[in-house]
């Protein structure tokens, strides 16, 4: 154990503090949520009080721990930012106040997204069904964490910080980017002279696979797996997105999976139905699942890359999500024929050429962006892990790094 580094419980240092607010009818009452896995909190809008049941709700207040009763071992459970202060629960989120002389408001938010930390609240939820499990305020002051000292504390949070800050640079480039290649893509398709055709009229076919009773965990080397459609994401194809088949199940040859096919997803949300990507790599033994289709282009009179492009088109998607039919709004259909029948504009293959392969160069890019965003995460997890453990410790010479690069 580090100098200075205890083991404590929640309560030696946090107490309940809960802001109780009768409800007015006539009132308006800003409204907040808290995410599983330690992802904070989120807004969920304004309501008047004759809109709620609750005769009293639960205010926030910028660096108190709120936590979800029902489902806080799933990390439903936050320091609540100073964005937040003023917002309301319900009386399902209890709140708590920090002794800032014994642990940073900064250090308990991490605590809060830390996995052994929900394992905690877990093995502290009672009841009898898994999912209506809940934690009490007071055996969440029961829930053990490793402190350290302030110092120690504050090292871990600026580390931290450190890896978010870089996030959040790559986060914005994404959205620079993102926003590059709309309104690329957006105002080069009006500049350009064309005519406009039905999608199947630049079609050999659309092909479908089929969905077998699958394991939904990664295919190890010999096994064969299906899509699901979280793998065609909008002009990004995610092969890590499968599920995998038992080598007793028969599946079609004509849907396994190549390199630069053009994919479709014909059922998912509104915004997602319709979703088109070229596949740019894939191992050999993967295959289209019946909520997949592979388009097949007239190469001579459609270039794959300008296909996937102008399907992400404003003008495109509208005409998709429009055909779109189901009584869900989580689960969204869209026929082959509705696909055939998209409008879309068709300039000559040199232009098609010449507006697909610059918008491809840009998402190369985007994909770069997205791997250091992954990178940062992955690092982040394993960096917080090993401190909140205390199985590593950051030198001392780290405040002298932090005094130069300050």
């Amino acid at each position: 154990m580090h100098d200075g580094w205890r083991t404590v419980t929640l309560g030696e240092f946090t107490d309940v503090a809960i802001e109780r607010q009768r409800v007015n009818s006539d009132s308006g009452y800003p409204v907040a949520g808290v995410l599983n896995a330690g992802r904070g909190l989120f807004d969920r809008g304004s309501m008047l009080g004759r809109e709620t049941s609750y005769p009293v709700l639960h205010q926030l207040r910028a660096g108190r721990v709120v936590m979800r009763k029902l489902t806080a071992w799933e990390g439903t459970v936050a320091v609540v930012p100073r964005a937040f202060n003023g917002f309301h629960v319900s009386t399902e989120f209890p709140t708590f106040r920090l002794d800032e002389r014994c642990i940073l408001i900064g250090f308990m938010a991490l605590i809060c997204q830390y996995p052994p930390f929900w394992e905690a609240l877990k093995d502290r939820s009672t009841g009898t069904v898994q999912r209506r499990k809940r934690v009490s305020p007071s055996a969440f002051l029961t829930v053990p964490i490793l402190l350290p000292p302030l110092a120690d504390q504050r090292r871990i949070v600026d580390l931290i910080g450190a890896i978010d800050e870089c996030l959040r640079a790559v986060g914005l480039q994404q959205t620079a980017v993102a926003a590059v290649i709309t309104s690329f893509r957006e105002t080069r398709l009006e500049e350009l002279a064309a005519e406009n055709v039905d999608l199947g009229q630049v079609l050999v076919g659309i092909e479908a696979g089929r969905s077998p009773a699958a394991k939904d965990r990664p295919p190890q080397s010999s096994e064969r797996a299906v899509l699901k459609v979280s793998a065609i994401r909008s002009g990004e194809f995610d092969p890590a997105e499968v599920k995998t088949v038992d080598s007793l199940t028969a599946l079609p040859e004509a849907s396994r999976v190549r390199v630069g096919d053009v994919l479709m997803t014909r059922a998912n949300t509104r915004d997602l139905v319709g979703s088109v990507c070229i596949v740019d790599e894939v191992p050999d033994n993967y295959y289209l699942c019946d909520k997949t289709l592979r388009l097949v282009p007239a190469l001579k009179r459609v270039a794959p890359d300008f296909l996937v492009e102008v399907l992400q088109s404003g003008a495109a998607r509208a005409q998709i999500e429009l055909s779109a039919t189901g009584t869900s709004a989580s689960m969204k259909n869209i026929s082959q024929s509705s696909i055939r029948s998209v409008r879309i504009p068709l300039p000559t293959m040199k232009d098609q050429f010449e507006l697909g392969t610059i918008l491809a160069e840009l998402r190369i890019v985007a994909k770069a962006l997205q791997s250091e965003v992954r990178a940062f995460s992955e690092a982040r997890s394993v960096l917080l892990d090993l401190l909140l453990s205390g199985r590593h410790r950051i030198p001392d010479s780290y405040d002298t790094l932090l005094e130069l690069q300050g």
